[in-house]
Parts: C-alpha cells; sequence; structure tokens
C-alpha cells in the first residue's frame, strides 16, 4: 500500500511538472514573439509579397494561437495565411512562401524537414526561416542562478555547429533540401524590457523535464534556481540581453518533379 501511494504520488508530480512545463512554453513562445518583433517585422516587410493573390504557410511546433500571426507585419493587404505542425507535414496546397523560427539552431533532420516543405511550395516559391538559440541570453550584473540556466539549456542544444559555422551549415542544408540560399543576415543582441526579464524562469520551467530526463540536474537544484531567478528578476537594476538572431531568406530552385 505505501508503494502504491508513492507511485502515484510520484505520478501526481510528474503530470503536474508536465503541465506547468506546457504552461511555460506557451508564454514562453508568446513572450519570444514580443521580444523579437521589431527585428522580425522589419525583416518580414521587406521580403513577403504585398498581394492578396499570395498565399502563406506558418511552421509552428504549437498550436497558432501561441503563435504571432505573420498578417500584422504586412504594411497593406492581409495576406491568406494557413498553419502547419513543421515536425508532422504532408504534401498538401501549393503556397507562394513559407516562413518558420527555429529554435536553438536545431539542425539534425532540418533537410528532411525543408524537402517535406518544398511539396508545398510553387516552383520558385520563397523560404523565410529565423534561427534563434536559447542559450545565448546574459545578464549584468552577473547571476549564477542565470548562467547555470543557460548551461543546462545548452546542453539540450548541443551538438549544433558554432555561431561562425551556422550560416555555411544552414545554406548547406537548404541547398541539399533543393533550395538557393538568397540571404542570410545576423541581428545584435539587444536588452530586453525590464517586464520582460521573466523569459529565463519561463525557460527554465519550459524544459525542466527535458533537463531532469537526461539527467542534467536535480529537481533540488532547479528549485533553487528558479527562486534565485526570480529574485533577480525583480531587481531594479537586472539588465538582461536576448541573444541575435539568424535570418535566412531561400528560393525553391527548381520546378517539383
Amino acid at each position: 500500500m505505501i508503494l502504491s501511494t508513492a507511485h502515484q504520488v510520484g505520478q501526481k508530480e510528474r503530470d503536474t511538472t508536465h503541465m506547468q512545463g506546457n504552461a511555460a512554453r506557451r508564454s514562453l513562445n508568446a513572450l519570444f514573439s514580443e521580444m523579437y518583433k521589431p527585428a522580425t517585422q522589419k525583416w518580414l516587410t521587406r521580403h513577403l509579397p504585398n498581394t492578396e493573390d499570395s498565399h502563406g504557410l506558418h511552421l509552428t511546433g504549437e498550436n497558432s494561437e501561441d503563435s504571432f500571426p505573420l498578417t500584422e507585419f504586412q504594411e497593406h493587404e492581409c495576406i491568406p495565411l494557413a498553419w502547419s505542425d513543421m515536425f508532422n507535414l504532408e504534401a498538401g496546397q501549393a503556397y507562394d512562401f513559407a516562413y518558420a523560427r527555429i529554435w536553438g539552431g536545431n539542425l539534425p533532420g532540418l533537410t528532411a524537414r525543408m524537402q517535406a516543405l518544398r511539396q508545398n511550395l510553387k516552383a520558385g516559391g520563397h523560404l523565410l526561416l529565423e534561427f534563434v538559440s536559447l542559450s545565448g541570453f546574459s545578464a549584468y550584473p552577473y547571476n549564477h542562478a542565470l548562467a547555470r540556466s543557460m548551461e543546462l539549456i545548452d546542453m539540450l542544444e548541443t551538438p549544433r555547429p558554432s555561431a561562425a559555422l551556422l550560416p555555411e551549415r544552414i545554406q548547406l542544408e537548404l541547398q541539399q533540401a533543393g533550395f538557393d540560399t538568397l540571404e542570410i543576415i545576423s541581428t545584435l543582441p539587444a536588452f530586453i524590457p525590464h517586464t520582460n526579464n521573466r523569459v529565463i524562469t519561463l525557460a527554465l520551467e519550459a524544459f525542466r523535464e527535458t533537463i531532469l530526463h537526461c539527467r542534467e540536474s536535480t529537481a533540488e537544484e532547479i528549485n533553487a534556481l528558479l527562486i534565485e531567478l526570480r529574485e533577480f528578476e525583480k531587481q531594479g537594476d537586472t539588465l538582461i540581453s536576448r541573444p541575435g538572431m539568424l535570418q535566412v531568406f531561400a528560393r525553391q530552385n527548381d520546378p517539383k518533379p
């Protein structure tokens, strides 16, 4: 009976952690979209077609309600936009362009996903990708809890190419998938508004379950980090810098077979 009760308590704790992680991921996604909106808006406005005859596809691993609407970036006409899970993409309607933001430099399997995406683009259709490293946040003054949280998240992102080699790797992956890379630019890191300081707490909560599963830390350490982070985020002199972003503009290089 004692073992059975302990198992039930343990399962309840795991279920609670899972639900909290999902809620944190939704909040984190919304906060990231807010933080990167100026850079994304400027870039998309320059590259997206400005005509109601165009149709776009937004690839996301989250529910569309948790993702920012691309149509708000258009200066004039709104482009009809469809949503699809980039990890379960199936051939369907042919679109004029597709957009996706990829967290953590998540390149494994990128070529296969882009090959599947190619089947959903018209000949000569455009691809717009943004790459952001989740472990690239820094703070002033230095804070152990933030540094350790970034270290734990970085372990989940490894292996990945160095920042210097990432553009070359992405270009190669896209070429293998049937795309010509037209532009790769890097945005600079920037300090975020104090109201967004909770981003690190949300990130650690979002990946808590995965970190524990990989045995990179313990529940006790993560709980202690979260307590310290919440205090640090409230301090008036805390400055947190978000990482820069890699923006890639590509085009399908030949008609689909």
